[in-house]
């Protein structure tokens, strides 16, 4: 058991669990212009949305959306991709915030992590992390 507290993400030597952490920031909303997105964030999406547009299930896309991904991480380092996000973003979070609110738009954060091990480690927000009430966005973790 100490060697579990002490080497977080292995059950002993032989059995080192290297996980993917992979987060996406995704704007949601009906009034959504992706290159307005793109030029008030100032990044390139990795992937966009737009409502009405069929879905690879032949569904219409009930809102449109902009997304940023950054790149996928194998090591339990949460709070990095997400700070990656923000430190992306915050220069620019005036602009950011005006333009939001402006077109009713929602931000949402999400993280997705894989691996194999039954014993995930304890999330917990750090300050840099809480910037995300700033921008009013919703977060969400999810363990596969």
């Amino acid at each position: 058991m100490a060697e579990q507290e002490s080497n977080p993400g292995f059950r002993n030597d032989e059995d080192r669990v290297t996980p993917t952490v992979r987060a996406t920031l995704v704007v949601i909303g009906d009034e959504l212009v992706h290159d307005d997105c793109s030029r008030v964030f100032g990044l390139t999406p990795t992937g966009t949305m737009t409502r009405g547009e069929k879905n690879r299930f032949g569904r219409d896309y009930p809102e449109s959306s902009w997304s940023y991904r950054v790149a996928d991480r194998d090591d339990w380092d949460i709070a990095s991709r997400v700070e990656e996000i923000l430190d992306a973003i915050w220069p620019r979070l005036p602009g950011i915030l005006d333009f939001l609110q402006a077109h009713s738009l929602e931000v949402h954060v999400a993280v997705w992590i894989e691996a194999s091990y039954e014993d995930m480690p304890i999330i917990e927000l750090s300050p840099e992390l809480l910037r995300l009430a700033t921008l009013r966005a919703s977060w969400g973790c999810d363990f596969g």
